[in-house]
């Protein structure tokens, strides 16, 4: 499928029920993503245009980058260390070795859902009511060595991003259960506190989701229920411009290099899901086709 400044290729129909998370490798040229409610690992190799899928054995939301041959993954045990393995290889979570507990009581229908690693290396994870109807949830941030999590704010229903500016220091989260980004100076412990809203979607353009930054600092968000990837101005949250997805349901995206965008995407929820919905997607960019305003 191909657009103004952009053309997105289907690189796999996994049939995800809930896609989410993808994370770039640049150690070992691979993205990571999740099936979050299909408890599932899956990769994609470009160089070889390999995929495959993994078998979890515990729920697990988020991965974020921690070096050559090691993510660290959210699950219902707390973030644990999790080593992907090859192809013909299981992963392996380090369950047994939480380096932090989960913040929550599961019994009370909270899991965690997105996260991502701050500039100072601090990681950023939200947590969620799984029937996404209370506000049960809350930004939370876990430091290296420490050994557990700290509360940053309370109140969300369904958190999303986070993403992080670290030319203008700001960071950014999302309800997307109120259609609501917001935007915080920095990324302190106390950040959030000063958090302003920043865009709010209105109900016919979908529910923001998973998002980055990219060089620029323009924030790149995956819009469910939306069949696009919206590209925000840092500056006012305008919309600079979307690019369509076949998948009625995006959910995170992530840059492989400032021209590779990979976007993640659901079938829950749909009465009759197709081959895109739940699907991988490529997005190859040109920044300055894409950008420019028309005439």
């Amino acid at each position: 499928m191909t657009g103004t400044g952009a053309t997105v290729e289907r690189l796999w129909a996994a049939g995800a029920l809930l896609g989410e998370s993808p994370v770039w490798s640049a150690d070992d040229a691979r993205l990571y993503w999740l099936d979050i409610k299909g408890r599932a690992l899956l990769v994609f190799e470009p160089a070889r245009g390999r995929c495959w899928r993994h078998p979890l054995p515990v729920r697990t939301t988020a991965l974020v980058a921690d070096g050559p041959g090691r993510l660290l993954a959210l699950t219902d045990a707390g973030l644990v260390a999790l080593s992907p393995g090859a192809a013909d290889g299981a992963p392996a979570l380090d369950l047994d070795r939480p380096l932090a507990p989960a913040p929550f009581a599961p019994e009370r229908g909270v899991r965690f859902n997105d996260a991502k690693r701050a500039p100072d290396g601090a990681v950023w994870a939200g947590t969620m009511d799984d029937a996404e109807a209370r506000d049960l949830g809350r930004w939370v941030r876990w430091a290296p060595g420490a050994d557990r999590f700290e509360p940053l704010a309370d109140g969300y229903r369904v958190t999303n991003g986070p993403a992080f500016d670290a030319r203008r220091g700001v960071a950014y989260v999302t309800d997307s259960a109120r259609r609501r980004i917001d935007r915080a100076p920095g990324w302190t412990p106390g950040a959030l506190a000063a958090r302003r809203p920043f865009r709010t979607f209105d109900p016919e353009d979908g529910a923001p989701d998973g998002m980055t930054v990219d060089a620029a600092g323009r924030l790149w968000v995956a819009v469910w229920d939306g069949g696009c990837v919206a590209v925000l101005a840092p500056d006012d949250g305008r919309t600079l411009a979307r690019i369509a997805v076949p998948a009625r349901r995006p959910t995170s995206c992530a840059f492989a290099d400032a021209r590779t965008l990979y976007v993640t995407s659901a079938a829950v929820g749909l009465a009759q899901p197709q081959d895109d919905d739940g699907a991988l997607f490529r997005v190859r960019v040109d920044l300055n086709t894409l950008l420019t305003p028309e005439r």
